[in-house]
């Protein structure tokens, strides 16, 4: 027979009191140690109740497309650096006349981590656009 190592468990909302799907992790019996427990299953939420995608599930979107020269990088290296990007956007949006260079380090320090510019990496996106504008905006005009 099979023996459960490990069990992800995915809810599509948080509100939502059971998983939707799991992903089980078995091995055969003869090759698991005879002490062995499973661990608690780990369940992941996809998106906020308002709809918008979890942390830890934009984590994961990230984490699965580094490419293989980055496969050093963890999950909860590319969760920091997300978290991060959504600070420091945050705190440059409310203080707006910042010369962005938190913010650019923050970009950085992403993209150091294998986070590249695709269409749902909002955060990386986001914080490029409001880089964008800021530049717009002190550049000053040819005549």
């Amino acid at each position: 027979g099979l023996v459960v190592l490990e069990r992800f468990e995915y809810k599509f909302k948080g509100n939502r009191s059971q998983a939707h799907i799991a992903t089980i992790v078995c091995a055969r019996l003869e090759d698991v140690q005879s002490d062995f427990s499973p661990p608690e299953p780990y369940t992941m939420i996809l998106r906020q109740t308002d709809g918008k995608r979890t942390l830890d599930y934009r984590a994961w979107q990230e984490y699965m497309q580094l490419k293989p020269t980055h496969q050093n990088i963890t999950l909860d290296q590319i969760k920091h650096a997300l978290a991060d990007l959504r600070m420091t956007l945050q705190s440059f949006e409310q203080h707006p006349d910042t010369d962005g260079n938190e913010l650019r380090d923050a970009i950085q320090r992403a993209e150091d981590l294998g986070i590249t510019s695709t269409p749902g990496s909002e955060e990386l996106c986001t914080a490029k656009r409001a880089l964008l504008r800021l530049s717009s905006t002190t550049t000053p005009s040819s005549s």
